[in-house]
């Protein structure tokens, strides 16, 4: 009788086959922030798409919060989520509007904006290239010419502010004068007046006094008492395809491409598509950034393009490989965490620390700032448009 009690005493100690098991290791919540309403929804459901096509199979549990309304507002529903991390949003001004609003926070988050900003603030990480650092690759390779005579050409406005200072800014710091810049109408097509400028310029930019980092603020036209004579030797132009074609031939009918010192033209990685035709017999002497080359034969690339078709049905484009590429960091960097832990700092710091990550758009690693690098190639352009990349320097 007694041992029948004891047996049953330890039966009663034993825990249920039906009991609830202990609680399993907090899943992190990654807070997705894009406009998945009103005039930019295809763009917001595509980064939706993309992020759960990057993320499959990882132990993240995605919460999409819609940015049309209002960014703040859904940063600030993100944080009463309970999220570990913010992904997005896209547009640069939603960008702002949410840093402002997790600057209070524990939250950090990876923008998906492809403008630089002002300067990363703390808990601001940027996923994609921007222009400004296209335009500082550009000047990596330009500065060192020996007797270069370097020009600018870009748009007004904010966008072409930020990539004034980031290559004068970049030349400055190498202590290489920018001879000549003309600055034009963001919608402008006809750029005769541009080539005249370029042509008849005789001041060149005053550099920052000595100790004073970078350019006060974005300069907008040739100033100065230093004078430069003849044309610029290198031209870098910030402009969309379109204009690159009105550009290409207004430089070509003014013989800036003529022998024996033909101008050596850069752009970023906006110079592709097919308007570019029609100034096809100028292309050859165009080099252009190429932001992201996915469409090689790397492993990574290759499988990227398989699994996009496979869920689109259609080829991916650069900012679909970008996008693709700052989630799988994301996913890499919680990767790395132990189990259960979830905090936002923990986070962030892991997504940091990854280096040299084989990703779609090349050898990822992150700057000290906190943007997701990776080497920026120099491309020719053909006459369909397409990049393709070249075989040999930059200073050919």
């Amino acid at each position: 009788m007694r041992r029948a009690a004891l047996l049953a005493a330890l039966l009663l100690a034993m825990p249920s086959a039906h009991a609830a098991p202990p609680p399993g290791p907090a899943v992190p919540v990654l807070a997705l922030l894009a406009p998945t309403t009103g005039k930019q929804a295809a763009i917001g459901k595509r980064v939706v798409s993309l992020v759960s096509l990057a993320l499959t199979g990882s132990r993240i549990r995605v919460v999409v919060f819609d940015t049309a309304p209002s960014a703040r507002a859904a940063a600030e529903r993100a944080v009463e989520a309970g999220a570990s991390l913010v992904l997005g949003p896209v547009g640069a001004l939603e960008t702002e509007e949410v840093a402002r609003a997790l600057a209070p926070t524990r939250l950090s988050m990876l923008s998906l904006s492809g403008v630089a900003g002002k300067g990363l603030p703390s808990k601001r990480l940027r996923g994609r290239t921007a222009p400004a650092d296209e335009l500082r690759a550009i000047c990596e390779r330009v500065a060192p010419l020996e007797g270069a005579r370097i020009a600018m050409v870009a748009p007004e406005g904010a966008a072409g502010d930020e990539a004034v200072e980031a290559f004068a800014g970049c030349l400055t710091e190498r202590g290489v004068a920018l001879s000549r810049l003309v600055r034009f109408p963001a919608a402008q097509r006809d750029f005769g007046r541009t080539v005249s400028a370029l042509e008849q310029g005789t001041s060149r930019l005053q550099a920052p006094s000595h100790g004073q980092v970078g350019w006060p603020e974005a300069p907008r036209a040739a100033r100065g008492a230093a004078a430069t004579s003849g044309r610029p030797t290198v031209l870098v132009a910030v402009a969309t395809a379109g204009q690159g074609a009105a550009l290409l031939p207004a430089l070509g009918v003014k013989g800036w491409f003529d022998e024996p010192t033909p101008l050596r033209l850069f752009g970023t990685g906006s110079w592709e598509g097919p308007e570019l035709a029609t100034a096809a017999s100028f292309l050859g002497h165009l080099s252009v950034v190429e932001s992201c080359p996915w469409n090689d034969q790397r492993d990574a690339a290759r499988a990227f393009v398989d699994r996009f078709e496979g869920a689109f049905s259609e080829p991916p484009t650069r900012f679909d490989a970008e996008v693709y590429d700052a989630a799988t960091m994301a996913d890499r960097g919680r990767a790395s965490l132990p189990a259960g832990v979830a905090s936002p700092e923990a986070w962030a710091t892991a997504i940091l620390a990854q280096r040299e990550v084989e990703g779609v758009c090349g050898a990822l690693s992150w700057s000290p700032e906190g943007v997701l690098s990776h080497p920026l190639q120099l491309w020719s352009v053909d006459a369909d448009g397409e990049m393709f990349p070249r075989g040999s320097a930059w200073d050919d």
